[in-house]
């Protein structure tokens, strides 16, 4: 599905499921499973509760994916979640004002039960019922200065001072690229979204 402008809905924008239930890759889940599921470049507003659900997604993308005014006629509801998925990429999405009351699921993104190997990555969550707070300073350029639109948020760069410059701790499979696109370097990472340039090697003179 791609291209869509889907709005006015008392439920649920986008979502699937199945018949039954299993644990993905368990005995069954081939019977049930959707695969090369694709949701891409949709806009999603004026939803009585959740924008996104996908249930029972072996594989599949769901990118760019733009949602707002969520949990409008609910106490509560993610806009975009996973329920026993397998593997789903869940990227470049927007999600914001989501207006629900009650005192859970009232986020942007939900990796909810059942949904291992999914990956979710370069998605923008504001405005939202439920956010995290940071409260010490990493020296972002411009903070406070995102709005809509993905291409809002350069002022979310960390300054080349700030404390979280080679702060953080390398995993595995951690991609290989920032949210700007920029290629991940060797060694220790920055904390957060942004990744400043790896240094030039330093040149070896002979004697």
């Amino acid at each position: 599905m791609q291209g869509c402008d889907i709005h006015t809905i008392d439920s649920t924008g986008i979502f699937t499921k199945g018949t039954g239930g299993v644990y993905p890759r368990s005995k069954g889940w081939d019977t049930i499973k959707f695969t090369h599921v694709v949701l891409d470049e949709n806009r999603i507003h004026d939803i009585g509760k959740n924008a996104i659900i996908v249930r029972q997604l072996d594989g599949g993308t769901v990118q760019r994916n733009t949602v707002w005014d969520t949990a409008y006629r609910c106490e509560s509801g993610n806009q975009v979640f996973a329920r026993s998925c397998f593997g789903t990429v869940f990227q470049y999405n927007e999600g914001y004002l989501n207006r629900a009351t009650a005192d859970m699921d009232g986020s942007a993104f939900d990796a909810d039960l059942e949904s291992p190997a999914t990956i979710w990555q370069y998605n923008y969550s504001h405005d939202n019922k439920f956010t995290a707070n940071i409260t010490d300073d990493p020296m972002l350029i411009e903070p406070g200065s995102g709005s809509i639109g993905l291409g809002t948020l350069g002022g979310y760069r960390l300054q080349s001072l700030s404390a979280c410059s080679k702060a953080g701790f390398p995993i595995a499979n951690q991609g290989s690229q920032d949210f700007w696109e920029n290629p991940l370097r060797l060694g220790s990472p920055d904390i957060g979204a942004h990744q400043s340039p790896a240094e030039p090697p330093r040149s070896r003179l002979r004697r």
